[in-house]
């Protein structure tokens, strides 16, 4: 039986090959070809007398966790949940990849794993109430039938954030992403099944990642063809939703998504907000666009904070005007473009930005790592994204 399963599966990949077309990227490729290797490995070390895959498992895990059976047999589980459809290299390591799918995991039987605990929200560790979920779909008293790979239907295998008020920017990472004309557009349901969709931004989207901002009322039909106005709108509210991806090729898994607020009034009305960091890594002298809302300060300022690790923070002055017209026209509120790279030098003297007074540079440098970005006009900080220093 394991010998006609094995040579079915090397069929089966043999067939999606030469289906392959120059649309198809080699990380999709390489993607399928990791689920069936995975498959592979399952069929002809763990299939028991029926023929059917089953495990029990007996220990907890976490990030770092070193067991090759244990980890092997997860991300198979997983598959077949639906929740991790990209199978990395990194064979017997419960990594970031892993704990992601298993968040995933526990908000799908949050009522079952998270709520009898007292949480909310998902903690990535397999622990003794999800691994007695897991054990109870697929221990080794039950059969278990292999998931079906598709060529080119679009998958989700995370989200930036899995909760957060209206506003927040998510980042949906996943393959076949793009849509009709290179669309990246993403449609957010509700408990009661009313739909919206969120374009992304084309900007920094691509076939494996869709940057959208959960801004409300949003359009329950797309529209972006017919020109047509919107006659119905789905308004965000604090609740469980369900992040999809559409596209000619098929429909996507859905992921669970919590707001869990709206903006309130005056209060919220000038906060600043980064929408968008473009690059998100590159070296020093790296130049970098950031796009938002309510970005400019005193007479208009466009100044961007890096911090790094230490805590330790520069500013940086935009190179783009503060006004988006002649002298005195409209202010640019919107972008701001900065050069990463220390604003000034050692035993340069430097005068106060209102003051004038002049002072000894306190030198920044950028060493590599991960940066947090933000803005913090009128005393009012934004968001946070991170820019990587290569």
């Amino acid at each position: 039986m394991k010998k006609y399963i094995v040579t079915g599966l090397l069929l089966a990949a043999l067939t999606v090959l030469p289906s392959v077309t120059s649309a198809q990227s080699i990380t999709d490729l390489l993607a399928k070809i990791e689920v069936l290797k995975q498959w592979l490995a399952v069929l002809q070390g763990q299939q028991n007398q029926s023929g059917s895959w089953c495990h029990t498992f007996n220990q907890s895990m976490g990030v770092g966790t070193k067991e090759e059976n244990e980890v092997s047999a997860l991300k198979t589980s997983l598959g077949f949940e639906g929740v991790l459809k990209v199978l990395d290299n990194r064979i017997g390591v419960y990594d970031e990849i892993i704990a992601a799918a298993i968040s995933q995991f526990q908000l799908k039987y949050k009522s079952e794993i998270l709520t009898p605990n007292g949480l909310n929200a998902p903690t990535g560790y397999f622990g003794p109430a999800t691994r007695k979920k897991m054990n109870s779909l697929y221990g080794c008293k039950l059969a278990v039938k292999p998931p079906t790979i598709t060529n080119y239907s679009p998958v989700i295998n995370s989200l930036s954030t899995y909760s957060g008020p209206v506003g927040t920017l998510v980042d949906i990472r996943g393959g076949n992403l793009a849509g009709f004309e290179n669309d990246r557009n993403v449609w957010i349901e509700s408990s009661n099944g009313t739909r919206g969709i969120l374009y992304g931004d084309n900007s920094v989207s691509t076939s494996n990642l869709i940057r959208v901002t959960l801004n409300s009322p949003l359009c329950q039909t797309d529209n972006s063809y017919s020109g047509q106005p919107c006659n119905s709108w789905l308004n965000l509210t604090p609740g469980f939703y369900k992040f999809q991806v559409i596209t000619p090729s098929g429909s996507s898994n859905k992921l669970n998504f919590e707001i869990t607020s709206i903006a309130s009034g005056d209060t919220t009305a000038n906060t600043p907000h980064i929408d968008s960091i473009t690059p998100i890594s590159g070296p020093v002298g790296t130049t970098v666009e950031i796009r938002g809302s309510n970005l400019s300060g005193f007479e208009g300022d466009l100044i961007a904070v890096f911090e790094r690790s230490d805590r330790k923070v520069t500013r940086l002055y935009s190179i783009v005007p503060y006004s988006t017209g002649v002298m005195y026209g409209p202010l640019n509120t919107t972008l701001i473009k900065v050069k990463v790279e220390p604003p000034c030098q050692r035993g340069q003297t430097v005068y106060g930005d209102y003051s004038g007074i002049p002072s000894t540079c306190d030198y920044f440098e950028f060493t590599p790592g991960t940066y947090k970005v933000y803005v913090n006009p009128w005393g009012k900080k934004s968001n946070e994204v991170q820019f990587i220093v290569t």
